[in-house]
């Protein structure tokens, strides 16, 4: 399996730890199924060139960027996405650790 850095910002990092210990699973695992899930759905996200700001323009001037990703549309919840072998194994281990 290979392995990659990942950097995330203070908040992002903070909020998937606690998400992962809510889950009772490693945040390489919460990575894996949330990007495993996002690639399922198509990747709903499109780049979006985004034009900087003209200096002469005060800053109540200028306008805010397009957004880059529309919402996904609601729909009714789907089975979890079944996790790999090693993913179990790691669930299974926290389960352990918690009692």
């Amino acid at each position: 399996m290979r392995q990659i850095p990942l950097r995330l910002s203070d908040d992002l990092n903070e909020r998937s730890k606690a998400e992962a210990v809510r889950l009772g699973i490693s945040v390489n695992a919460l990575v894996s199924v949330a990007l495993d899930a996002y690639l399922s759905r198509g990747g709903n996200c499109q780049a979006v060139p985004v034009e900087p700001p003209k200096p002469a323009l005060e800053a109540t001037e200028r306008r805010s960027p397009s957004p880059t990703c529309s919402p996904a549309p609601v729909e009714a919840p789907r089975p979890a996405p079944a996790l790999s072998r090693q993913q179990r194994r790691s669930l299974e281990r926290a389960q352990l650790k918690r009692g």
